[in-house]
């Protein structure tokens, strides 16, 4: 056993046993987070509080949360082939506090440590970051220098000294992490796809999933199709009868703004005459949360349809 996971050493001790566990969980939680921003595995998390939703959709907004995502899977692929470890813990550490402030702070999850038969990582990747920093302290230590001089250009070359390590493993121990660590990632993936709600909007942002709502319901006139969507069953809404939730010819609409704030997004639009409805100003402010849409308030003025406006004559200037 001793000869194909430490083939260098006598003994693998308990201790370097757990910090190894550790390293690869971190590094699948990461790789599996990571990749399903773009490939979704399972619905995206965008907050399941306000605040926490304001701060993720701001990020994904501005591709912050892109560039998180990369350092994830960057992170996560050189922690489980254990190269760069101590690096890559520093950079990974900024991302495992900013999940660990969303998930324990903004979430109110801080005493939450299980979730889906998981261990809860919103919180924990932060405790597990920094164990494993501690762990590999001893390689920080000449960073800590409390009186320090400058270097020279020629100090660049020692560079290639940071290939000179060794972690004590070969290469069959190697393997067995890999194998360890895929394994570990199919659990994760798995865990995480059940039960979940993959409904039309799922993993998007809230004004996301109000665009795709008004293209169905208005632009192609599907509106019961979009109601079924987007809609819950027990949905509130202040406009239950609208066309918009009715099959049809389409709607004519123009939409004058989108105002989204954390699970709120509020449209101010015109909705032309059609099937039988006036013409109408409406502000309609959703509830948004899980890609579904859980209330609607409108608040509407009937108002002359423009196209009709449009066709009576002038009228004669005044004298």
């Amino acid at each position: 056993m001793n000869a194909i996971v430490m083939p260098r050493t006598a003994a693998v001790s308990p201790g370097r046993l757990v910090i190894d566990g550790l390293r690869l969980w971190l590094g699948a939680w990461m790789i599996v987070n990571g990749v399903n921003y773009w490939w979704q595995i399972f619905p995206q998390p965008v907050g399941s509080g306000q605040l926490s939703a304001k701060m993720l959709v701001t990020m994904m907004e501005t591709g912050m949360f892109g560039i998180a995502k990369v350092v994830e899977i960057g992170g996560g692929v050189l922690l489980i082939l254990n190269r760069f470890v101590p690096a890559t813990l520093l950079a990974l550490l900024p991302v495992s506090a900013i999940v660990f402030f969303n998930g324990g702070i903004l979430n109110q999850r801080l005493l939450q440590f299980w979730f889906r038969g998981l261990p809860y990582m919103g919180t924990l990747s932060l405790y597990v970051n920094v164990v494993l920093v501690l762990a590999y302290f001893r390689h920080y230590v000449p960073a800590l220098a409390f009186r320090a001089a400058p270097g020279k250009a020629s100090d660049l070359a020692l560079a290639k000294t940071a290939f000179d390590g060794d972690d004590g493993y070969g290469w069959r121990a190697s393997l067995v992490s890999v194998t360890v660590a895929a394994a570990m990632m199919g659990v994760i993936a798995w865990k995480l796809t059940r039960d979940v709600d993959w409904s039309a909007g799922a993993g998007k942002v809230p004004h996301l999933v109000i665009k795709d709502y008004l293209a169905l319901a208005y632009d192609r006139g599907r509106g019961a199709e979009a109601a079924k969507l987007y809609f819950k069953p027990d949905t509130r809404d202040d406009a239950p009868e609208a066309i918009d939730r009715q099959d049809g010819a389409p709607i004519p609409h123009d939409v004058h703004s989108i105002v989204a704030e954390g699970h709120n997004v509020v449209v101010s639009h015109r909705i032309g005459a059609a099937r039988g409805q006036p013409a109408m100003e409406a502000v309609d402010r959703y509830l948004v949360r899980g890609g579904r849409i859980l209330e609607r308030h409108r608040v509407a003025q009937v108002v002359a349809d423009a196209s009709a406006a449009d066709a009576l004559p002038a009228a004669a200037p005044a004298n």
